[in-house]
């Protein structure tokens, strides 16, 4: 798993949630393009936008999404839906108290704080055990 991020323009900014989520599957395409294409296998992509599931049967699409729609088709690739909780990438963009619960409990991922500071208090970072 990677993970790739940047800043959007201001236009971008103003995009609706589908049309940045496309954005996002665009933009990591591009990053990774030297990985993706001519890949003797098929990727995968996991998504929790289920609408980005139907993004190549979308009728009477924009310009714009004519134009992404091109560049995507070039690449062998299957999207899947997995909800946000059951995403383990998905908790980079969650608070770390929500992540933690979420990922722990639908991944089997365990996280021991070798810190002995009461539940009240954050673990501290430096002393994390993620297994």
């Amino acid at each position: 798993m990677e993970y790739y991020s940047r800043r959007l323009s201001s236009a971008q900014g103003n995009y609706a949630p589908g049309k940045l989520e496309l954005l996002g599957l665009i933009v990591c395409l591009e990053h990774w393009r030297h990985y993706l294409k001519g890949a003797k296998h098929q990727t995968v992509i996991h998504t929790d936008h289920e609408p980005l599931l139907a993004i190549k049967t979308t009728k009477n699409p924009s310009r714009m999404l004519l134009r992404w729609l091109s560049f995507i088709e070039q690449f062998d690739f299957v999207v899947k839906y997995r909800k946000g909780i059951e995403n383990p990438a998905d908790m980079f963009s969650r608070p770390f108290d929500t992540a933690l619960e979420t990922t722990s409990e639908s991944s089997g991922i365990k996280v021991t704080d070798c810190d002995s500071a009461p539940d009240d208090k954050p673990p501290d970072l430096h002393c994390m055990d993620i297994y």
